[in-house]
């Protein structure tokens, strides 16, 4: 008896483990297979900034959803730069204007970076501030 119940555990421990190898194999094909219909492009008016400490700066972006409906989010590497809208809804070939409000709070030169992302997809640009 006691076989018994040693042997039905070992049997039911690796179909439990082969079945979560099915569903991470099924997931993973799942999400590839829905994330191939999802882009987006993503413009600014430069990458190139010369700003003074303390005093802001305006840039214009652009994000085009040319795929699937969409949410996105938008974040920045540096807290003195401000995004708006930062959460939105695209549909199909819909675009944003975004305002890029850039503020340094140093002196420098500093590589940022302004990141678009949804789900399934993610889309960056560069801007190099050099403030004074």
């Amino acid at each position: 008896m006691k076989k018994s119940i040693v042997w039905l555990l070992i049997i039911l421990g690796f179909l439990t483990g082969a079945l979560a190898l099915i569903l991470t194999i099924y997931d993973f094909t799942l999400s590839k297979t829905v994330c191939n219909s999802y882009h987006s492009v993503f413009t600014i008016e430069t990458n190139k900034i010369d700003a003074k400490v303390g005093y802001g700066t305006l840039v214009k972006g652009k994000l085009t959803n040319t795929g699937g409906d969409d949410e996105y989010k938008i974040d920045t590497t540096q807290g003195w730069i401000v995004v708006r809208p930062n959460n939105f809804r695209l549909k199909t070939n819909e675009s944003v204007d975004l305002y890029i409000y850039i503020s340094p709070i140093n002196k420098g030169s500093f590589d940022t970076y302004i990141n678009a992302y949804s789900f399934c997809h993610s889309n960056t640009q560069r801007i190099e501030v050099n403030s004074n």
